[in-house]
């Protein structure tokens, strides 16, 4: 699959041998993709798989763990080659081995206001993947099943939910649990802790997003949101937390709460401040069904991907339309950013329909937009001297006089 749009180029990173639900990225590019086929014997293997990346970019799987369930959604540690994984009900624990934390390379992350937040850099040790441990993480009917696993910016928490309607924070790597949070109706759908790690937000199929307090679980907000007051109602299906220029938002991801066949309301992105917990702005994203959100490294960008296969991209700051494209086939399950030294914006976006897709976007940051800006202020006003000096007479030019 390639296409190219609006200066946006698809194609197939990686296709597997199993459905694909969830992928992430380290610092150094290491990707990691996860699925499966479940516990039915019709031969779909389910796998957590890790890749490397050649110089011309080629992905090369350097490790396979095969569960015995399907790999549902995954995180990945800020600090450690750690992932956490929703495997049915349950969390587990991954290390993989030839890739480390390396605080010398260590670059800090915009969105941690730690110093100590590294990248991972490769080792000479072959890179195996181990589980070193298991926690029930979801007490719903039918035996339970996790949707969405994520950590803490510092790594010290890693937070859960499932069919049951909770959000569970655990300690790392004691996997003590610290809170039980929420009772969200249909389920929890995402969840993400804020930059400090002070805060967790949690959404699903209703009309309001919780976030509560870290220190003591305790709720500190709860919003809710209609584009109108005579406006169809929404309901929350996606959130994350950024920081840009300066601030902390919150960013939103509603989708209709009733589907008119006679009429489809479009699906709509919203950016709340944290400081005030007003809506600060609002962009619609487009007739599907949002599935997954992921924010840039650089909060830069913010992606949604669509139940419709399209991954569409924002300018995080003012929420400006940057790109729309159909990258998958099926449903997008899963976005992730694939970081690039050349200044390139790749996004990552897999589907059931086992392909992982590579969305390469001819965007700049923030700060590169700033500086191809100020380039042209002071090209600009050198044109203007130099113009203006044209027009003025030298030192030894006489300025003619009119004879009355």
């Amino acid at each position: 699959m390639s296409t190219t749009k609006s200066n946006t180029r698809v194609s197939t990173f990686r296709t597997t041998d199993f459905p694909l639900y969830g992928v992430a990225v380290t610092g150094d590019r290491r990707v990691i993709l996860a699925g499966g086929g479940g516990h039915g014997k019709h031969g779909v293997p389910n796998a957590l798989e890790v890749y490397g990346l050649e110089a011309d970019g080629t992905p090369v799987c350097l490790n396979r763990f095969q569960p015995e369930g399907s790999v549902s959604n995954v995180a990945l540690h800020p600090k450690l080659a750690v992932i956490a994984a929703g495997v049915d009900a349950n969390l587990h624990i991954f290390k993989f081995g030839g890739v480390t934390a390396n605080a010398d390379k260590g670059r800090r992350s915009p969105t941690s206001p730690s110093s100590s937040s590294r990248v991972l850099t490769v080792t000479s040790e072959p890179p195996s993947i181990t589980n070193v441990s298991t926690q029930r993480s979801d007490h719903g009917d039918d035996g339970g099943f996790q949707n969405v696993v994520r950590f803490s910016h510092d790594g010290s928490r890693v937070a859960t939910g499932g069919d049951d309607g909770r959000v569970r924070v655990w300690a790392y790597p004691s996997l003590k649990l610290q809170h039980t949070l929420g009772n969200i109706a249909g389920g929890v759908d995402d969840l993400c802790f804020d930059p400090r790690g002070s805060r967790v937000a949690c959404v699903g199929s209703t009309r309001t997003a919780s976030v509560y307090k870290t220190s003591d679980g305790r709720l500190d907000r709860q919003l809710e949101w209609s584009p109108s007051a005579a406006g169809p109602q929404y309901a929350f299906r996606n959130c994350r937390f950024g920081s840009c220029r300066g601030a902390t938002y919150l960013f939103t991801a509603l989708v209709p709460a009733r589907m008119d066949p006679k009429r489809v309301p479009p699906s709509y992105m919203v950016q709340w401040s944290t400081d005030t917990w007003t809506e600060t702005r609002r962009a619609k994203v487009g007739p599907a069904k949002t599935t997954s959100m992921a924010i840039s490294p650089d909060n830069a960008l913010v992606a949604v991907g669509d139940n419709e296969g399209y991954v569409t991209v924002f300018r995080a700051y003012d929420l400006m339309l940057a790109h729309r494209v159909r990258a998958n086939v099926l449903f997008v399950t899963d976005v992730a950013f694939l970081p690039s030294a050349d200044g390139q914006v790749t996004l990552l976006s897999t589907s059931a329909d086992r392909i992982c897709a590579q969305t390469d976007l001819s965007v700049t940051s923030n700060s590169r937009d700033l500086l191809v800006l100020a380039v042209v202020f002071v090209v600009c006003l050198l044109l203007l001297v130099v113009f203006r000096g044209s027009l003025l007479p030298g030192e030894d030019e006489v300025i003619p006089r009119l004879e009355v």
